[in-house]
Formats: structure tokens, C-alpha cells, sequence
């Protein structure tokens, strides 16, 4: 790989996770246009790594590509068009960006969660599911110290599609556990893209009947 195509690359990245931040903190709102000359200008990059990372944003339903060389930030709910992949999509972010700038405490309390979380689906007789999966958010909304995580997870609650039936249960949690502990062995190696990548895989699981466990 020549160096050209490196440097690219990087800087691809590099407005990739800038982007990403700002559209989950809130600094770029739904709806908020973006211009691959805006970019450009704003950044100090030239337009092909911009043009490269919209279409990166765009594939994991962050903004979507409009004519003329721009996009359109989405609201987590086009993104996905479904309550638990929006959330995914929203919580997969929020770790992504935070994950290299946790305390050790809170990487002690995260491995906790997930573990925690992995003991509850091996033993579904013993926990009420939909309890856990719903703490579990409001723990990741502490872990990253992301209020807007939060704030959406308080409203969204009741709407989670969480249910401990016995047939959307044993439809779920093998896939489930081994993303959860995909993402037990990116948090201890403090890996964005594998946390991202277990989060998003946790979300779209096959559902059993009118709803799925989403923990």
C-alpha cells in the first residue's frame, strides 16, 4: 500500500470519528446538512478522504447521502427504522468514541455490566430479563458519561422490545452471548471498531414471534 493511499486513510478516519461524535453528542442535530466543501473547509482535509467517510457514516446509517455532494444527519429511528437497531446504532457510537478515554473504573464497571448480563441469559429462570437489558442501557449511559444516551433510554424504555418469553429467549441468546462477549474482549483491549461491531450484532437478532431479547 502506497503512502498516499495511507495518509487517505487515516484522515478518512479522522472524519469519520469526528462526525461520529458530534452527531451523538448532539453538536450535529437530525436534519443538519453536510457539505463535502463544509467539510473540507471546516477540517483542513481534502474532499476524497471527506467523500470516503460519508460514505462510511452513510453504511452505518449515521447521515444519508443527498444529491449535490452533500448529506442529511438522520434521526436514530430512519437510521434503523426499528426502536432496538436505532438504539444499537446510537450506543455502538457512544462506545466507539468513548471507550479509549474510560477510567479504569469505569472499564472495571463495563466488564462488570456485561458480564452480568451474560450470567442473566444463562440462567433466564432466575432474572427478570427485561429488567436487566433495561439497567444495563442506563449503565452504559453512566459508563460513558453520555447524557443524551441517557435521556433517550429513559423515553425509549418502555418501548425496547425486551421479553423474557422462553421461545424469544432461546430464538436470541446464543447470538446474543457471543456478542456480549465480543464486546467483554473489545472492552478489555479498548477496541472502538469490535465494541461498535458487538453492540450493532447484540441489536439485530432474529426475532421469535412479535419481539426479541435485545440486552
Amino acid at each position: 500500500m502506497d503512502e498516499e493511499t495511507v495518509r487517505r486513510r487515516l484522515l478518512r478516519d479522522d472524519v469519520v470519528e469526528w462526525t461520529s461524535a458530534r452527531i451523538i453528542d448532539g453538536s450535529l442535530r437530525p436534519g443538519a446538512q453536510l457539505t463535502i466543501r463544509s467539510l473540507s473547509q471546516k477540517l483542513q482535509v481534502s474532499p476524497a478522504p471527506i467523500r470516503d467517510a460519508l460514505s462510511i457514516l452513510a453504511a452505518r446509517g449515521l447521515i444519508e447521502l443527498t444529491p449535490r455532494r452533500s448529506a442529511r444527519v438522520c434521526t436514530f429511528e430512519e437510521a434503523a427504522g426499528d426502536a432496538a437497531v436505532a438504539l444499537g446504532v446510537l450506543m455502538g457510537g457512544v462506545v466507539s468514541v468513548s471507550i479509549h478515554e474510560l477510567s479504569p473504573a469505569a472499564l472495571r464497571y463495563a466488564t462488570e455490566t456485561v458480564r452480568e448480563t451474560i450470567n442473566a441469559l444463562a440462567r433466564p429462570a432466575d432474572y427478570d430479563l427485561r429488567a436487566v437489558a433495561i439497567e444495563g442501557y442506563q449503565r452504559w449511559a453512566t459508563i460513558c458519561a453520555n447524557q443524551k444516551l441517557g435521556a433517550i433510554l429513559a423515553a425509549r424504555s418502555a418501548a425496547l422490545a425486551v421479553e423474557s418469553t422462553t421461545a424469544n429467549h432461546e430464538a436470541a441468546q446464543p447470538l446474543i452471548t457471543i456478542a456480549l462477549h465480543a464486546l467483554d474482549i473489545a472492552i478489555d483491549s479498548r477496541n472502538p471498531v469490535a465494541a461498535r461491531a458487538a453492540i450493532t450484532a447484540m441489536h439485530h437478532q432474529p426475532r421469535s414471534g412479535t419481539a426479541t431479547l435485545r440486552a
